[in-house]
C-alpha cells in the first residue's frame, strides 16, 4: 500500500493498517493506532467475505497480550452491493468461527447496517447469531443520525476489555463516533480507542 494512504489517515505519532475496499467504491478500511505502544499486524482470514469488507488486525502490547480487532463494513440495503441479512449472517458465522480460534481477545466493530425494530436494537438474526457464540453487542444507543444502532462493538460475553463506551456526534458524518475505554485483566487503563 502506498505510504501516502497511511500518512493521510494517521496523525503524527500514529500508524495505520489499511485495506482497500473489496466490494464497491470507496477508499477502504484503516485501523489507526499509536506507535510504538501497540504492535499491529494485518491478519488474513480464510472465510469468504462477499457480503462485507473487512480488516482484521492483531494488536499486541506487553501488558495485555493480543487483541484481534476485526473491522467490518456491510453495505446498506440501499446499495447495489448489499445482500440480505440472512446471507450476511451465514457468511459472518463462518468468519466468527475462524476469528474465535485465533489466540487473543476478539473485538468486532464498525458498520454492520443491521438495525433492529427499534432505535436500541439490532436485527434479531444477528442478535441470535452473536448469542450462539457467547458474544455480546455493547453499544446501547443510536450510532446513526436516523436513530439506529448501525455501528457495533462486539466482544466475548466474559470479556472485560471494554470498560466504557461513549457515543459522540462529531458533526461531519451521518455516523457518530464511538469512544471505547479499554481495561486489561490487570486493571491497567488504556488510552481511548476511537472508531468512526
Amino acid at each position: 500500500m502506498p505510504s501516502s494512504v497511511t500518512a493521510d489517515v494517521a496523525p503524527e505519532g500514529y500508524s495505520a493498517v489499511h485495506r482497500y475496499r473489496q466490494n464497491g467504491l470507496g477508499g477502504g478500511m484503516s485501523v489507526v493506532h499509536r506507535h510504538p505502544c501497540i504492535q499491529a499486524a494485518s491478519v488474513e482470514m480464510n472465510s469468504p467475505s462477499s457480503t462485507t469488507d473487512r480488516l482484521v488486525v492483531k494488536l499486541s502490547t506487553r501488558r495485555t497480550g493480543s487483541i484481534n480487532l476485526a473491522a467490518l463494513y456491510r453495505p446498506p440495503l440501499s446499495s447495489s452491493y448489499s445482500t440480505s441479512v440472512s446471507s450476511f449472517c451465514s457468511e459472518f458465522s463462518d468468519f466468527m468461527d475462524e476469528l474465535l480460534l485465533l489466540p487473543g481477545q476478539p473485538i468486532i466493530c464498525r458498520d454492520f447496517n443491521c438495525p433492529g425494530r427499534d432505535s436500541v436494537s439490532i436485527d434479531q438474526q444477528l442478535s441470535d447469531l452473536l448469542e450462539s457464540r457467547n458474544l455480546v453487542q455493547a453499544v446501547c444507543q443510536p450510532t446513526h443520525n436516523d436513530g439506529n444502532i448501525l455501528d457495533l462493538l462486539i466482544t466475548l460475553d466474559s470479556s472485560r476489555i471494554c470498560s466504557k463506551i461513549a457515543v459522540h456526534g462529531p458533526g461531519h458524518s451521518d455516523h457518530k463516533l464511538l469512544l471505547l475505554t479499554s481495561m486489561s485483566a490487570a486493571r491497567h487503563m488504556y488510552p481511548p480507542l476511537f472508531m468512526l
